[in-house]
């Protein structure tokens, strides 16, 4: 497939074609950037992996995956129900940086908030999940090596330009409404400042703990030397 690996990480890595979701999320990149507008850690065993820093929760926690495949979709949602969570669903347009380009696919990000320990939460999705290396996260109170930042108004150049730059490993565009935007990113602690000296638009940033394989991607896939 294009851009195909063997791994699943922020993108869809399926030797199968998929469905456009939406007009929007079924544009080229190179389309879908002018139409938006131009412009210590703690380790658990967990089945497939382990997760990053501690997952106990006292206060209920936003939880993100996502999947390109409509057969995982369901799985993942069945799995998420059956822990007694209340699932939603939206879709995005995920960038990532694979064979020396930036690459774009659509996905199905699913949310939902959790008061359970990570690790029963990643065992039970990456149990069904169709990716080998899944983005289970969850947003964190406590200081961490990895965080996510929301762009509200951010764009489809936007989030090829850091990607490219290699400062985020992920960034995931979302459709609001007709007119409203939103970009969220996966980047390292480090990298932070080097993100918001790219952008003219305010970065809301959440530290987050995760599966750790997809953790280690984050870290691998984020250069610090780019300017």
């Amino acid at each position: 497939t294009e851009g195909g690996s063997e791994l699943g990480l922020c993108r869809p890595f399926l030797l199968m074609p998929r469905r456009p979701r939406s007009l929007l999320l079924a544009l080229p990149c190179s389309l879908l950037a002018a139409s938006l507008g131009r412009a210590k850690t703690r380790v658990f065993s967990v089945r497939g992996g382990s997760v990053g820093a501690s997952s106990a929760m006292s206060a209920a926690r936003q939880v993100q995956t996502t999947t390109d495949n409509d057969e995982a979709l369901g799985r993942i949602l069945s799995a998420v129900r059956a822990l007694g969570l209340s699932p939603e669903v939206e879709q995005v347009q995920s960038y990532y940086w694979w064979k020396e380009q930036v690459q774009c696919n659509a996905e199905s990000r699913i949310s939902f908030a959790s008061t359970l320990p990570l690790e029963e939460v990643v065992a039970a999705i990456s149990s069904v999940h169709n990716y080998e290396t899944p983005m289970i996260i969850s947003e964190s109170d406590a200081e961490s090596p990895y965080w996510k930042g929301v762009i509200p108004g951010g764009t489809a150049a936007m989030a090829a330009e850091l990607t490219e730059a290699r400062l985020v490993a992920c960034a995931q565009l979302k459709l609001v409404d007709a007119q409203q935007t939103s970009l969220s990113v996966k980047t390292v602690a480090r990298a932070k400042a080097l993100v918001e000296s790219r952008l003219s638009h305010p970065v809301h940033w959440k530290p987050i703990v995760g599966n750790q394989v997809y953790l280690d991607w984050i870290a691998a896939e984020t250069s610090l030397t780019a300017s």
